[in-house]
């Protein structure tokens, strides 16, 4: 382990790394397992974006280089578009969109600031 990596930002990598890969096994579940109520290239483009995203930031916030902060915006971004799509079913009550939605943009905007405080001293 880097001694100049906080051990957040070590977690916050691995973590990131398993969303990675959860978002690659979700894309292949929901376009061909799962009937879902939107379009599937919709979400297939969306999933592979989010686990792109996810696996460049935890690459970049790994190495400590502040694009991985830029990374793990839009990874956020993705997440919260992800998280309107699964929950836009008829199923859902309609309260429970804007809560997980606020709910994943406070996460992502929190752990944000973290990770730029963690790289305010660090070059390119």
């Amino acid at each position: 382990m880097n001694a100049s990596r906080p051990m957040g930002i070590t977690l916050l990598a691995i973590v990131l790394t398993g969303t990675a890969i959860g978002g690659a096994v979700a894309s292949v579940l929901f376009t061909r397992y799962l009937n879902v109520g939107y379009s599937g290239p919709i979400l297939l483009a969306v999933s592979v974006c989010y686990s792109a995203c996810a696996l460049a930031s935890a690459f970049y916030l790994w190495r400590m280089q502040r694009s991985g902060l830029r990374y793990f915006y839009a990874w956020g971004a993705l997440a919260l578009v992800f998280t309107v799509l699964m929950m836009s079913t008829p199923e859902r009550a309609s309260w429970q969109m804007p809560l997980a939605v606020l709910g994943a943009a406070v996460a992502v905007l929190v752990l944000g600031a973290y990770v730029n405080r963690s790289l305010k001293d660090v070059g390119k």
